[in-house]
């Protein structure tokens, strides 16, 4: 259903120091850590094989950076979900549908509706962080504002049986990170009809004040009536939430979907997501990521992205203009990114 695969840095305090009870996500798993266990694993970086992690520090750039070592977040033992539905009244589960280190998603059927939901489960070790659940309620107060046929629906938020869960819409379908796993590459035309879909999606949750901040191919999901949806507002927030002077700063996003600027720990705008999805469209047209996962994430800020064989110049010249290093150089919104889309779509139909 669509897991936030994250990294996040919480800024240090004065000094370069981490904060007192920073918290530290990495790829599909979380980590909570005091000051002291961050400074006695502390050791110049070493580049990983596979998958890289962002290791940037957020401000300044002369901090030293951190190896964070694996631990796997805890989830829902198969007794504590089963025990979870055996007590409830309501819902009936029907099985697991996805997982990350911030959540769990069981497709369950809603005895009272009659109909197919998704939970999705804050993990348990994280029921007594006021930070994690902020962040679910945050989702919550999101996604629930937004009602776009691409864009997944979130029913309501609850609590019981000791659990704190999002009850949402279940697609019945798959990411496109398991389509492009069968199919390699996707043709020109489908991308752009995807492409329009996912813009025409972006530019409604724009003009409601809402950033996603975490598009990728996992997050986009195909159901069974080929209907686009987009998912996992987990760490989506609302452009007027401006940082303040003092606040903690984040860095959020996936490697090698997020923008330069996310990567520099910069304020954030519609931008953003702007580039982040170009680079997911980038991905179906190459049949490669824009960066290849054992590339150095510094790479988003000064290696441009190579030309695609097959792609006509025009689509070409589209994405490559969302894709620009400066914010400034992009399309302007996601309205205008759909519109320079379709119209390469009308070309090609009169060639």
């Amino acid at each position: 259903q669509g897991m936030a695969n994250i990294i996040q840095v919480k800024k240090g305090a004065v000094g370069g120091a981490p904060a007192a009870g920073a918290s530290i996500t990495l790829l599909k798993r979380t980590i909570r850590m005091s000051s002291s266990d961050i400074s006695a694993i502390a050791a110049p970086a070493a580049k990983p094989a596979g998958r890289p992690m962002i290791r940037k520090i957020v401000k300044p750039l002369h901090r030293p950076r951190l190896r964070i070592l694996p631990k796997k977040t805890e989830q829902l033992s198969e007794n504590q979900v089963k025990t979870f539905f055996e007590t409830s009244e309501r819902y009936q589960l029907s099985g697991q549908v996805g997982k990350g280190g911030m959540a769990q998603v069981f497709k369950a059927q809603d005895r009272f509706l009659n109909m197919e939901v998704a939970l999705k489960f804050l993990p348990k070790e994280l029921l007594d962080d006021n930070a994690a659940i902020e962040a679910f309620r945050n989702e919550a107060r999101i996604v629930m504002n937004l009602a776009h046929k691409n864009i997944v629906k979130l029913h309501t938020m609850e609590i019981g049986a000791g659990r704190i869960y999002l009850v949402m819409e279940y697609v019945d379908g798959r990411n496109f990170a398991e389509i492009m796993a069968q199919m390699g590459r996707l043709k020109p035309a489908s991308v752009v009809q995807i492409a329009r879909s996912c813009a025409a999606a972006l530019d409604y949750a724009h003009s409601c004040g809402v950033l996603h901040k975490d598009l990728k191919p996992a997050n986009l999901m195909l159901n069974k009536e080929s209907v686009l949806k987009i998912v996992d507002f987990g760490i989506a927030r609302h452009v007027a939430e401006g940082e303040e002077v003092g606040q903690d700063l984040f860095l959020e996003g996936t490697f090698p979907y997020m923008s330069p600027e996310q990567f520099e720990g910069k304020p954030l705008d519609l931008r953003t997501d702007i580039y982040s999805l170009a680079a997911v469209f980038y991905e179906f047209l190459a049949g490669r990521p824009i960066f290849s996962y054992d590339s150095a994430p510094e790479d988003l800020l000064t290696v441009e992205p190579r030309p695609i064989d097959g792609v006509s110049d025009d689509l070409w010249a589209v994405l490559k203009k969302a894709l620009a290093k400066n914010r400034d150089q992009r399309w302007s919104s996601a309205g205008e990114f759909h519109n320079a889309l379709a119209a390469t779509e009308e070309l090609s139909a009169q060639l």
